[in-house]
């Protein structure tokens, strides 16, 4: 099951029934009225999250769903059967499904451009949806060990930026026009689980594996602030449309609400 919090009174909202097998993703509408999800069942899921009703089930993935995004019209997602699936959601409607190969999909993201990002069993690959055929491609990624291999990564909302964090504690900034590197963050002070770029897109917010939120400047590779509060790695952070707040999710189900500006935690709850 899906759980909606209202984050200004702590307090649980709709519960989401239907999948029959453990969630994998989850995400939530450009309006904010709808939820998409994915999980083991194989299946993608639409919410209306003010009353949780179920409004589809979007049947196509062989086996595992592992990841879940909006696009323009529709929702794109990715499973372990190595596709990539654009579907056309319109109210009350059918799906289309478009198919696109690529390695075991581990996340996906995709930009108001039309641009997708995601990671495969080779890395850091995008395309964009514009394109005619489209096609992903592979970002000039310098080799990770296995060891030391990619941890997380973010796309900025134009699109023309990515961000992966590896286990080396370092973070790499990407054109995904060029999909070359532009810059190098770091190191961290600890593995970086969790990015996102703040709207202004001179800032990536970043959660980590010793339980703090790093607000990191581009220009000077310097921590804006430090959250501090959970007691576990953060391995999802989001900021608010505006970017003066933030939510984080750690591993041990602990949501927390952040005020950007005063660097203080208004507000936490437990998920689980």
């Amino acid at each position: 099951t899906l759980r909606v919090w209202n984050l200004v009174t702590g307090t649980a909202g709709a519960v989401l029934s239907g999948h029959d097998d453990q969630i994998t993703s989850v995400a939530i509408s450009p309006d904010g009225c709808k939820a998409a999800s994915g999980a083991w069942d194989g299946t993608v899921r639409l919410w209306d999250l003010a009353s949780g009703n179920q409004l589809q089930c979007i049947e196509g993935h062989r086996g595992t769903v592992e990841c879940v995004a909006f696009m323009d019209g529709g929702i794109v997602s990715g499973g372990v059967d190595s596709t990539v699936r654009l579907w056309t959601v319109p109210d009350g409607g059918g799906t289309r499904p478009s198919y696109c190969p690529v390695g075991q999909t581990g996340d996906v993201a995709w930009s108001s451009d039309g641009t997708i990002v995601l990671t495969d069993a080779f890395g850091l690959m995008a395309a964009r949806t514009t394109e005619t055929p489209f096609q992903f491609k592979p970002f000039d990624v310098p080799p990770f060990h296995e060891d030391c291999g990619l941890s997380c990564f973010a796309l900025a909302s134009h699109g023309r930026l990515a961000a992966c964090a590896c286990k080396q504690r370092l973070v790499h900034v990407w054109n995904t026009e060029t999909l070359g590197q532009t810059r190098q963050l770091g190191p961290f002070e600890s593995v970086v689980s969790s990015l996102d770029f703040h709207p202004s897109e001179r800032r990536l917010l970043a959660g980590c594996a010793d339980g703090t939120v790093r607000v990191r400047d581009f220009d000077t590779d310097a921590d804006v602030c430090v959250l501090r509060g959970h007691s576990a790695e953060v391995d999802r952070c989001v900021h608010d449309p505006d970017g003066r707040t933030a939510v984080t999710l750690d591993t041990n189900g602990v949501m927390s609400w952040w005020s950007l500006a005063s660097h203080l935690r208004v507000a936490h709850m437990e998920s689980g």
